[in-house]
């Protein structure tokens, strides 16, 4: 069993970087599919309205200027849809640990990433460029990707744990550890 990654903080954001032993775009097994379903039945919309008022998304408005946070998107999402939909035990794992942190986290290809990724602007970046737009999937992972970077976008005002459990929570999923060791 491996170690939970070290996890580097830079300046907006938080990341580790860790191996996988399979397609990390795989379909996502039963018991994942559960997790998102009991997911669903526990944000609905209650948990849109009051959200907004809550310190994460609060802190990603105030830092960023942004209109809803990473989890709120999601959630509005889920009320349109009816429920958080499977997309693959990577995506899975993102939208996990994004909905029950509130913290937005997202993967890169660890292959395809030069020195470590930091914030330009509004965009993360590596030594050799952009990686990504601020809040928006990288599409840098393929289903041969066995390296993989989780990163976090951090302001102030979210707490230091709640970055940690989000990249763990995703990093948990996806390196198949602790009681989940089905994904």
């Amino acid at each position: 069993m491996s170690a939970e990654p070290p996890i580097t903080v830079a300046p907006g954001l938080a990341w580790c970087a860790f191996a996988i032993d399979r397609n990390p775009l795989r379909r996502s097994p039963r018991t994942l599919r559960r997790r998102l379903n009991t997911l669903s039945d526990r944000h609905g919309g209650a948990r849109a309205i009051t959200q907004s008022t809550r310190e994460i998304p609060q802190a990603y408005r105030a830092r960023y200027g942004i209109e809803r946070s990473p989890a709120e998107e999601l959630t509005i999402k889920r009320l349109i849809r009816g429920q958080y939909r499977s997309r693959g035990v990577l995506r899975d794992a993102l939208l996990l640990a994004t909905v029950d942190t509130e913290v937005g986290v997202w993967a890169l290809d660890a292959d395809r990433v030069s020195g470590a990724p930091h914030i330009v602007d509004d965009t993360v970046a590596d030594d050799a460029g952009t990686l990504a737009p601020l809040f928006a999937d990288p599409k840098s992972v393929t289903r041969a990707t066995r390296r993989l970077v989780l990163y976090a976008v951090t302001a102030p005002g979210i707490p230091d744990l709640a970055i940690e459990e989000a990249l763990y929570a995703a990093w948990d999923v996806l390196s198949a550890q602790g009681p989940h060791r089905n994904y």
